[in-house]
């Protein structure tokens, strides 16, 4: 949907469906970040190691899978199944390649800042603008370029 200004936004004001939708997959990708946190401690301390990388891989499965449920999540959507398809066989990767350890490190990072942005649109806007959601994955892959 377009507001406006001619925005992609998810628009729940009004859809209480939506709305409610919209608050579970916010508390869901927040319960994720926790445990996308304790897996990347977990490899940097060197501890059940191929483990922690499933546990990524699930992380990043349920949130393409719950995006899925919103399409204008494309970027998202697209961000997730990248690293969905890197993580599915952790025993075909190098998983103590400092290049893999920082890049999960530094996606980190970025669905962090998603989630804060995308709570702060819904709780004070009732919108989520996935305009702003694609330019922070753009800007994020853009200054990294040494991803995995």
């Amino acid at each position: 949907m377009k507001d406006d200004n001619s925005e992609v936004v998810v628009d729940i004001m009004g859809d209480n469906f939506l709305s409610e939708m919209m608050g579970i997959f916010l508390i869901e990708y927040r319960d994720l970040i926790d445990a996308y946190a304790d897996s990347l401690q977990n490899i940097e301390n060197d501890i059940l190691v191929e483990l922690s990388y499933k546990e990524l891989f699930r992380v990043y499965h349920t949130l393409k899978g719950n995006t899925a449920f919103f399409p204008e999540y494309k970027e998202f959507t697209h961000f997730t199944k990248y690293y969905c398809e890197l993580l599915r066989y952790p025993e075909k990767l190098d998983l103590h390649d400092p290049i893999l350890i920082n890049t999960m490190k530094t996606n980190a990072t970025l669905l962090i800042t998603i989630l804060n942005v995308s709570e702060s649109m819904f709780h004070s806007e009732g919108k989520i603008n996935i305009d702003e959601i694609d330019r922070l994955i753009t800007d994020f892959e853009n200054n990294n370029l040494a991803n995995y």
